[in-house]
């Protein structure tokens, strides 16, 4: 596996750090909802789905990493033969959360009602890069981020499935609570870290569009229930 990843790294390192930690970034939950919410006038039930589907992505990640996690590249490759982009992680390597997370999206828009081509060819090649940016940026080995492929594209199945089960998620009252937390979750990329400095541009430009495509969601919810 140590000689796999330096192979790899050897070809990812022909591209800047930063955009590798850009990529990193598409895999970052709060990252993805200020990214989703674009779909709200013409997708919603992207977004339905997405918030269905986060709850089973996050269960699957924290779960497998307590119960198998292990080492982290880092932890077993010298520092000379692996390339560390951003902070360094030692601990709960599998499977790939971030992957779990992108590939969640993508399996959604996939997996939907008539998704549009062009839509799902960008998700779905977004959602490889992100599973090769975490072999890029030294956190991830490639198991890690099959796995979690695997993990999110069977979330999408679930959320689907819950979000055209529960009817409610799709009135008003849901759409607006919603709204509001893509909203304050957008708030908090303003705060964190995400241990990627590289990738600050993309992280404060989906927290600016998050809040007012949220923001500007949630007063048409608001304005409908007055």
């Amino acid at each position: 596996m140590p000689a796999m990843m330096s192979a790899f790294q050897q070809y990812t390192r022909t591209l800047p750090d930063a955009v590798w930690a850009s990529l990193t970034m598409l895999g970052h939950g709060s990252v993805l909802l200020a990214l989703v919410v674009l779909a709200w006038k013409y997708r919603p039930d992207w977004i339905l789905a997405c918030v269905c589907g986060g709850i089973v992505t996050g269960a699957f990640s924290n779960i497998l990493k307590n119960l198998i996690g292990g080492p982290r590249p880092a932890a077993v490759m010298p520092a000379d033969q692996l390339h560390v982009i951003g902070s360094q992680l030692l601990n709960h390597s599998f499977p790939s959360g971030h992957t779990a997370t992108a590939f969640l999206f993508a399996g959604i828009v996939l997996m939907s009602r008539r998704p549009p081509p062009l839509a799902a060819v960008a998700v779905l090649s977004l959602a490889i890069l992100t599973g090769l940016s975490r072999i890029a940026v030294g956190a991830h080995w490639p198991i890690d981020t099959i796995a979690g492929a695997a993990g999110g594209w069977f979330s999408a199945a679930v959320g689907i499935a819950f979000a055209n089960r529960l009817r409610w998620l799709d009135t008003a009252h849901a759409r607006l609570a919603i709204a509001l937390l893509i909203l304050g979750s957008s708030i908090s990329l303003f705060f964190i870290s995400t241990g990627y400095p590289l990738a600050l541009p993309v992280q404060y430009f989906c927290a600016c569009l998050g809040v007012i495509v949220a923001g500007q969601w949630g007063l048409k919810e608001w304005s409908r229930l007055r």
